[in-house]
């Protein structure tokens, strides 16, 4: 399995950028990002594991529908802008432009190229990798880069439909999708509007959308060059994942993304006071672009979807910080393998290990299971007990969830083993409380003297 919070994807994504906090709290963390500027980036989020193949899990996969309606013309929308003819007429100006028949809005210009030359130069440079090879990067206008997005996605819905069916029941037992939303309806929910540019690491492409050239777009391309010369080093395609048990895919997913916000903002340093202000009017442009259905949507999803980028920069600065690009590449290298080592990043230093946890008896036959780790825990009971979840689950050594199937109904069932530091009752206690507000439909009990279990199912 995947790990629990992976966004529906098909490519690592990069939108609108936006600040890590200071604090690392969700809500802190969710509020710093609040306003229509994190669609985009949430759209963004929704791509990372289709090129990997990762299977869904709790936020994860390109979100069920159990029809077609999810793949409606109108599920996608193009990115409304006024300028559109103006930038295309810019494009057909360039020196080399060429390839609009084929929706390629000037890739092979010399100024475009330059362009890539001078970032992934910048990129090189604070990596202290050289790229092995050029990287093919392609720019789309806006209607070839929407249908490639939108192919995406859809053939991640094919691939995927069954198990899709099982999380969007997951997710809504655990109230991080409302109960009639699917995870299909979920991701549609954004639209295209706010997706600028990915990186591809199986076809190995970087696929940048729009005519003109705009600060917003070179930070966009400097992230996706960082996930480019990465791959190139250290593969960032690894199938070999989904079948893990563990939290892998999280800590993978968060070294990845922390790594190109990293040099993101490191680049973002280098601009002037007028490029600077430039790029503040293009996010707000773009955010401003994005239409969102937020009745699809609750703050558990969003939170989940912004975590790789938010834990992930807070985690590779503390890896900086100790060890510089070394200990960073060593991340990529062997990720963190729980959600732990990715909200306490000393745990991942010191190599806190998982302890064992025995499955919990399911009610039915299991079509799922694994780690479920403390961070999905942390998200959805913070709304319900602030800063009591986090406190709850500070001795957590390792859990087991199994998923199955009741008539209509999907169940899930988490055993979590605190050590000697932590509070079973503590933590039972929250439990009860989240389950309160589940009309009915989630338990929470003590098992034995250090094990907590909750259950829940979506009917």
């Amino acid at each position: 399995m995947s790990d629990p919070w992976a966004p529906i994807s098909a490519e690592p994504v990069s939108s609108l950028p936006v600040d890590a906090p200071e604090a690392s709290s969700t809500r802190k963390m969710l509020l710093a990002a609040v306003g229509s500027a994190i669609a985009a980036l949430l759209l963004a989020l929704l791509l990372w594991s289709l090129a990997a193949d990762n299977s869904p899990a709790f936020t994860n996969g390109p979100a069920s529908d159990s029809g077609g309606s999810g793949e409606s013309a109108g599920a996608v929308e193009d990115e409304p802008e006024a300028d559109q003819g103006d930038q295309a007429d810019q494009a057909d100006d360039e020196p080399g432009a060429s390839g609009e028949e084929d929706g390629v809005a000037g890739s092979g210009s010399a100024e475009f190229d330059a362009l890539i030359d001078d970032l992934s130069t910048f990129v090189e440079n604070e990596r202290q990798l050289e790229f092995l090879e050029s990287v093919n990067v392609q720019r789309l206008d806006d209607d070839a880069f929407v249908a490639r997005y939108t192919a995406l996605v859809e053939e991640s819905v094919e691939d995927d439909r069954e198990e899709l069916e099982i999380y969007t029941g997951v997710n809504q037992a655990l109230g991080i999708l409302p109960d009639d939303v699917t995870l299909l309806e979920a991701t549609y929910a954004f639209g295209a509007a706010g997706v600028l540019g990915y990186y591809d690491p199986e076809t190995k492409e970087l696929v940048v959308r729009g005519s003109e050239v705009t600060v917003l777009l070179k930070t966009i391309i400097v992230h996706e060059l960082v996930h480019a010369i990465d791959d190139q080093h250290f593969d960032l395609d690894r199938p070999e994942y989904d079948d893990r048990k563990d939290e892998v895919s999280t800590g993978f997913r968060a070294v990845v993304e922390g790594n190109a916000r990293r040099v993101e903002n490191a680049y973002k340093d280098t601009l002037s006071a007028d490029e600077l202000t430039q790029l503040a009017a293009d996010e707000l442009a773009l955010s401003a672009s994005v239409e969102v259905d937020f009745s699809k949507i609750t703050f558990e999803f969003i939170t989940l979807q912004l975590a790789p980028y938010e834990l992930g920069e807070v985690l590779v600065d503390e890896l900086d910080d100790l060890g510089g690009e070394e200990a960073i590449n060593e991340a990529l290298i062997d990720p963190p393998t729980t959600s732990e080592q990715v909200l306490k990043p000393e745990a991942y230093i010191t190599l806190d290990p998982l302890e064992d946890v025995a499955p919990p008896p399911a009610a039915g036959d299991v079509v799922e299971d694994g780690v479920f780790g403390p961070l999905v825990f942390e998200v959805i009971f913070e709304p319900v007990v602030g800063d009591a979840g986090s406190q709850a689950l500070e001795g957590w050594e390792g859990d087991w969830f199994v998923v199955w199937q009741d008539g209509p109904a999907t169940c899930i069932r988490v055993d979590v083993l605190l050590d000697e530091s932590g509070n079973v009752d503590d933590l039972v206690d929250v439990m009860d409380r989240w389950a309160s507000t589940r009309d009915g439909r989630a338990s929470a009990e003590r098992t034995s003297d250090d094990l907590a279990r909750l259950t829940a199912c979506n009917r």
